[in-house]
Formats: C-alpha cells, structure tokens, sequence
C-alpha cells in the first residue's frame, strides 16, 4: 500500500503527515476517524518487511511498550495490519521534543530539569525492569520532554530493541554505541544495570552537552571505556563535585561496581545535586553581618573624628594664650626693672632680664568632661575579646537507532 497524505489505513486511521523516520520505519500524524483524535502511526520500512527478524522486533515493541503501562511511558492505543498484511502500531501523539534536540537547540539542562528528568525517567525505567523488561536504549532521541502547566513532563519511547530479563545472552549486539555499556558493547549477558549506565550516559549530556566516551563507532567507545569518565566538573564550571563521585560509580566497567536498581540511582543523584546548595550556603556570608560590619566601620570613624577635632581645637588655644601672658621659667623683682641701654648702630647688644616673682599662672582651657567613674563595688569586670568571626569561605565541603513520535 502506499503511504501518502491522505490514506486511509485499515478503514480507522487517515494519514496526514510524516513526523519522524528512523532505521525500522516512519511514523506519520494521523487522525483516528471513529474517535475524531489525532494519534501517532509507526509503520516499518519495506526492507524490514521483507525480514523475519525485523517483524520479530516491531511485535517486540508492541508488545514490550504495552506491557509497560506507566505515566512517562508512551502508551500504545492500537496494533494491526494493513490490507496488504503491513503490521502498524498506533501510539499517543506527543507534543514537544527530545531531548536531544532540546540540547542542541538551547544548550545543557539546568539543574532543577536535569534533576526532574532524572525522577520521571528513573521511575518508568524502574517500572520497566519490574515488568521483567530490558530497555537497552536508552538514550536522549529517546527521552521525550513535553511541556506542561506543571512543568516538565518526561515519556520513554521505542522499546524495538526491548528484550526480556534473564534472557542470557544476547542473539546480536544492538544500541548506539555512545550510549551502550560495556557489556553491551561485548555481547555479554544483560541485566538491568546496562539501561542505568546509559541513562547516566544520557544525564551527563544533558548537563554538559559531551559525552564521557566520545566515539563514532563500537571499537572507539569500548576503547575509551578503558580510559574512564573524566570528572564532570572539568567539563563544566558550576557543577557540584559530589557528581564527579556518582558519575564514576554509574559510570563503571564492571557492573558489580554500579547502582544496583533506578530507585538507588536516583536517591544518590538527588544527594549529589543537593551538596550544591549546601556548598553555596555556606561559602554565602549572611546579608546581616555585612551590612552591621560597615555601620560598625562608620561609628569608629566618628569617634575618631571627635577626638581628633577636639584635639585639634584644644591645640589651636594654647599659642594665644602663651602670648598674652609671661613665661612661668621667667620672674620678677620687687622694683621694677631699669630700661635697657639704647642700641648702638652695627652693634649687638645683649639685655639682661632680671629675676622677678612670677606672676600667678593663668588655667588652661578646661578639659572636655569625661563620664564619672563607676563606685568601686559596682565596677564591672572587662569583658573577654571578642574573636573573630570565622570566614565562611574558609569552610570547605568535601566532596540500532531508534525514532521518537511527536507533532
């Protein structure tokens, strides 16, 4: 049958428009004709059509996608035929982005999305693995980021390569390789702690925009799986170090070393993210304390004013007064002095002062009052030198491919 805007398929959904192709099929913006609502159609391509193996994934999907029936799970609503035997999946039509595209459009998450994406996701990836199911692609096409009244609203999509719990090993190696485990990447058997290393995966790019194991191909990535995660913080300024701590350990080669559930992955993730705003709470000095210490800086530099005005005013009497009244080394006799003899011309003459009673002193400018001094029995004892507030600076606290469906 062929697939053009337009079409009727299996007498309930007409086709309006392609939205999202990818490596198993294209999904189109359909109208469900009974019910009058607008839906998601994911139809596989012909060349998967014509393998066993391609039609054994698409039941897979639908089949996996139904059996998780959870809030941030896209729900599956119908799975049929076409007249010409086509197997189609219908799912609810969603409005919004990926993350992916989120990044690429506005750069890294901020912290409180970050942390919201990472509650809603750990919590359908929980869900998943308690239904027995392994996601095994888990990556940002395939997170889902829907605005709401309410914020941020997160729906896991395309479970193609979903496979059982305790399947063993394998048939063939399947994922995108940036976002794949190492036992993903060797074939090994798979359990639910390859979905939490490539959620990790997915969580450091939505903070930084990078990936830990950069790589184009499988061989590159399981090389730089050797080398280990560089700290997040090197990669960007701001983040807090506890995550440099809970990316190595999501991040480990050996799965034993990892989170053990989603639910331990998250609580560990919310800590980390929360020693931030403790680092930022302490290294803040209080606005109080800043604005008591110049009101502090202001009163001192007023005494000191005063005092240096009045000794300033005291000393600028004193000359005045010297001149208006003898010196007290000098004194007086009884009878009065003789006239010194007159000066003769270019030529010094010394005069003699004679010993005279000194006259009575004049007082000088009165002192500024000073507080009385406290009665002897009521004499406060000295108060202790108050120490020095401790710089809160100073503390440190230690520290396949798959395709989404969307309008």
């Amino acid at each position: 049958m062929s697939l053009v805007p337009g079409a009727i398929i299996a007498r309930s959904y007409r086709l309006i428009r392609p939205i999202a192709e990818g490596g198993m099929g294209r999904v189109w913006i359909a109208d469900q004709i009974a019910l009058e609502r607008r839906v998601a159609v994911k139809v596989l391509t012909e060349e998967i059509i014509q393998t066993a193996q391609g039609l054994e994934l698409f039941h897979r999907e639908a089949r996996a996608t139904a059996r998780v029936d959870h809030p941030h799970v896209v729900r599956v609503l119908d799975f049929d035929v076409m007249e010409d035997g086509v197997p189609f999946l219908v799912l609810e039509l969603l409005e919004g982005e990926t993350l992916e595209e989120r990044v690429l459009r506005s750069g890294p998450l901020d912290p409180e999305e970050a942390l919201e994406l990472m509650r809603q996701t750990c919590d359908a990836l929980g869900y998943a693995h308690e239904c027995g199911i392994l996601h095994r692609d888990i990556k940002a096409a395939n997170l889902f980021l829907q605005q709401r009244p309410r914020g941020m609203d997160v729906k896991l999509l395309d479970f193609g390569i979903a496979l059982r719990k305790n399947a063993g090993r394998p048939v063939a190696i399947a994922g995108t390789p940036k976002y794949m485990s190492p036992e993903q990447l060797s074939g090994a058997s798979l359990d639910e702690r390859c979905d939490l290393f490539s959620l990790a995966i997915a969580i450091h790019y939505a903070r930084t925009g990078l990936f830990p194991f950069p790589g184009d191909t499988a061989a590159e990535v399981a090389f730089a799986h050797g080398g280990g995660a560089p700290p997040i913080t090197k990669l960007r300024a701001g983040l807090p170090p506890a995550l440099d701590a809970w990316f190595a350990r999501a991040l480990a080669m050996d799965p034993d070393d990892r989170f053990r559930s989603a639910s331990e992955m998250v609580e560990t993730f919310e800590e980390a993210v929360s020693a931030r705003d403790v680092a930022l709470a302490v290294s803040t000095p209080p606005p109080a304390k800043t604005s008591f210490g110049w009101a502090k800086a202001g009163a001192v530099a007023a005494v000191i004013a005063v005092v240096l005005f009045a000794r300033f005013a005291h000393t600028a009497r004193r000359p005045i007064h010297a001149a208006a009244t003898p010196s007290p080394i000098v004194t007086q006799s009884a009878t009065p002095a003789p006239p010194p003899p007159p000066l003769a011309p270019a030529v010094t003459v010394t005069a003699t002062a004679m010993v005279v009673a000194p006259p009575p002193p004049a007082p000088d400018p009165e002192p500024l009052p000073s507080p009385p001094a406290p009665a002897r029995a009521h004499r406060a004892k000295p108060r202790p030198k108050a120490q020095a507030p401790v710089d809160p600076r100073d503390v440190v606290i230690p520290g396949t491919e798959g395709f989404g469906n969307r309008w």
